[in-house]
């Protein structure tokens, strides 16, 4: 039978002797199962989370070597980003207030881009 043990020792005061315990816990292997596809699930909205950050970072840079914009495909291809990260990336930047959309003129076309806001 599976089970779920979990063991706190506490904490030794060196100065006192104190805080040392001995705390044992049993679960049900259900119990075990539950901790471990939550644990797995957080670790993966962090992981995620990290991910995203370095996105927006690295979009962030490209911007700010293109102090008056360019278009998406151009930042885009310069972060080297699928078009799906790169969207979530720089909108979060432009509700951040850091990214802003603008105008962009390239031979005589204009075309929808992104800017450095400076903030």
């Amino acid at each position: 039978m599976l089970r779920l043990l979990t063991i706190d020792e506490g904490v030794l005061d060196l100065d006192t002797f104190t805080g040392r315990t001995w705390e044992v816990a049993v679960a049900p292997a259900a119990d075990a199962r539950k901790e471990a596809q939550q644990d797995r699930a957080n670790r993966k909205a962090e992981d995620q989370e990290k991910r995203e950050g370095e996105h927006r970072e690295r979009v962030l840079a490209v911007l700010k070597r293109k102090p008056h914009g360019d278009t998406a495909r151009s930042l885009r291809d310069a972060t080297g980003l699928n078009a799906a990260n790169f969207s979530r990336a720089v909108g979060v930047l432009i509700q951040e207030g850091r990214a802003a959309e603008c105008e962009i003129v390239k031979n005589g076309h204009t075309y929808e881009g992104y800017k450095p806001t400076g903030k």
